[in-house]
């Protein structure tokens, strides 16, 4: 699963599209643990891992128009939110977006209100994730991309960092 993760970041992990109108979507409420939004290896707001996409589109509403042929993604971009589908359309893995292109991701991402129970939030560099995190299982770096970017993964939760100024831009949650 890390690899389709990976590769989903490494390619990018939705298509240019037009966003939708806000009127029917709002910003998910805090999830359980206490104020946070994210909650590594479970969910991003409402959507947790392992719920059916008609759950997600009841919960959120349409996506954004897709441009994706294996239609595995449900771009949300005024909620700053990607949901990755498995085969059988349960929810494999949740992207969320700062609103600041960079690595592959050129699309017109809002900003996701990102709140870990660690107290992780966009507004963070690399060094601060780590001060919170301890140390990643693994590390790397996407020079080639158009706006070059350092990754770091905990297992059930991945950041993204522009490399020019190790800013957090990108967060992935799945299952470890």
């Amino acid at each position: 699963m890390r690899l389709v993760l990976v590769t989903a970041i490494a390619i990018g992990c939705g298509h240019p599209s037009t966003a939708p109108t806000l009127e029917n979507h709002s910003t998910p409420p805090p999830a359980a643990s206490g104020n946070a939004t994210v909650i590594a290896g479970k969910s991003m707001g409402k959507i947790e891992l392992g719920m059916t996409r008609a759950r997600v589109r009841e919960l959120l509403g349409e996506p954004s128009p897709q441009t994706d042929p294996d239609d595995s993604f449900d771009q949300y971009y005024p909620l700053g939110l990607s949901v990755a589908y498995d085969d059988g359309g349960l929810v494999l893995a949740l992207h969320a977006f700062s609103g600041t292109n960079a690595g592959y991701e050129t699309e017109p991402w809002a900003h996701f209100d990102l709140r870990t129970p660690e107290g992780i939030t966009f507004d963070m560099t690399e060094q601060e994730v780590v001060a919170k995190m301890g140390p990643p299982k693994r590390s790397g770096a996407l020079d080639h991309a158009p706006i070059p970017s350092n990754w770091i993964d905990y297992g059930p939760i991945q950041f993204d960092f522009i490399s020019s100024n190790h800013h957090l831009f990108h967060v992935v949650v799945a299952k470890e």
